[in-house]
């Protein structure tokens, strides 16, 4: 059986269990697996493959031979390579493993590098971001200028050789009490740029796809302390309710606990060609002031292009 069909057998409720027991951070993003889940089911496979998916049970660990036989459950050739091509891939499980343990550990590997296949907005780096990076080759260059082949201001400590980390880690741990003073602030400004980046990127996203706000509307996130992005698209099928799909995400699957935060900023944005409707508008609405803790709540329209256009995207930003 391929694994467009063996997904299509299976409802993502019977995943929930098996996900859940895979890694600690799932429960707090099951709504996006949920989404993950449902954009596999729409998406249309490409021609037969040679490589098949396996999902087979690992040995014991070498190192840990106490790891349960459940620690070990393992999907190969599913992860890396495009959506069309795995859901056109015929899928062996080994004996022992269920359906949906094996379907549970195949979405975890398609989805390591992220949840949406699409390519985001493309905004460019804001002055914060800049800096940010800036600063950090600045931090960097203070280690590496002494590893022979290092330009200074051309490289970043992720793409150093072994060799080069060796060096880093021993200067590091050599520094002098200035030196040490000086990447103190360094990491608190690296800090508090990225921050104001972060901040400055998300009222970007929402004044490129509303005009019922100005920028000085939103400035106030400047003066938080903190602020947590969450973004959720419907990724129903042709025909299903849209609205419904995400409210169903937010009641069922959205567990994150927002118990710490006092204001919320939600965008609700539709594609120019099919807007959205009163009745979404107050089915999303509602369901978002069931889960939210906050009473300061503002919610804005916008149209953004979106790549199924049929698709519904919110776009919700706590602050505190």
């Amino acid at each position: 059986m391929t694994l467009k069909d063996l997904i299509l057998s299976v409802p993502f409720d019977f995943l929930v269990p098996e996900l859940i027991k895979i890694d600690d951070p799932v429960r707090e993003n099951l709504y996006a697996f949920k989404e993950a889940y449902d954009i596999l089911r729409r998406t249309v496979p490409a021609g037969p493959q040679k490589e098949s998916i396996r999902v087979t049970i690992l040995g014991p660990d070498e190192e840990d031979p106490e790891t349960s036989q459940e620690q070990r459950i393992y999907a190969e050739h599913c992860g890396g390579d495009f959506l069309e091509n795995n859901l056109a891939k015929e899928v062996v499980v080994e004996e022992g493993v269920s359906t949906p343990r094996a379907l549970s550990e195949i979405l975890w590997e398609m989805t390591y590098y992220g949840f949406d296949p699409y390519p985001r907005e493309d905004i460019p780096l804001n002055r914060y971001e800049k800096k940010t990076e800036e600063l950090e080759h600045r931090q960097f260059d203070n280690y590496a200028r002494a590893k022979r082949g290092v330009v200074r201001g051309q490289v970043t400590k992720y793409a150093l050789s072994l060799e080069g980390w060796d060096v880093y880690e021993r200067r590091f741990a050599h520094r002098n009490r200035a030196k040490r003073m000086r990447d103190a602030r360094q990491e608190r400004s690296i800090k508090c740029y990225e921050r104001l980046g972060k901040v400055e990127k998300a009222i970007t996203r929402i004044l490129n796809c509303t005009r019922a706000l100005s920028r000085a509307d939103l400035d106030f996130l400047f003066e938080t302390k903190t602020i947590c992005e969450y973004e959720f698209f419907s990724r129903s099928a042709a025909g299903e309710d849209r609205a419904a799909y995400i409210c169903d995400n937010l009641s069922q699957y959205f567990h994150c606990d927002l118990s710490a935060y006092t204001r919320a900023e939600i965008l609700l944005c539709s594609s120019a060609d099919q807007p959205l409707t009163g009745y979404e508008v107050e089915a999303i609405r509602s369901a978002l002031l069931n889960i939210l803790p906050m009473s300061d709540i503002r919610f804005t329209i916008g149209v953004k292009p979106i790549e199924e256009p049929s698709d519904l995207w919110v776009f919700l930003v706590v602050s505190a």
